[in-house]
């Protein structure tokens, strides 16, 4: 005799809104710690003139390019530009992939860690490196 469980999980899709600041907070403490074993920044095209430090580019409009500048041997596919669409992106990642930093974030208890795993969710999809 074979017997099937069946479970009563639901499945459900939220949207939330993340300030500009939050992404801002995040985007810092990657650029100042999370990232930098893994990934030199250069600006791509022209930055939003409200822009004073490099973290705020990305989520005002501008586009950040990472590289491979300590020969870590970046994956193939991947998308080395940090915008408005990588953020979001990131940021779905990181809640379907890696729950636990991504309530990090919500809770504002993230750290390096928490940041490095948002922008290689950005840029890679996955955590590669860490």
């Amino acid at each position: 005799m074979t017997t099937t469980e069946t479970t009563n999980d639901l499945t459900l899709q939220v949207t939330m809104t993340i300030s500009q600041e939050r992404l801002e907070d995040l985007l810092c403490t990657a650029f100042e710690g999370g990232v930098n074993y893994w990934a030199g920044t250069r600006i791509k095209g022209r930055p939003a003139q409200d822009c004073r430090y490099v973290h705020q580019i990305p989520a005002r409009g501008g586009t950040l390019e990472l590289f491979d500048d300590l020969g870590e041997g970046w994956p193939e596919q991947h998308d080395p530009f940090l915008n408005r669409g990588a953020l979001q992106r990131g940021l779905k990642v990181m809640s379907e992939k890696y729950p636990r930093h991504f309530a990090d974030f919500l809770q504002e208890q993230e750290d390096a860690t928490t940041a490095d795993v948002f922008v290689q969710c950005a840029v890679f999809g996955e955590i590669v490196f860490g």
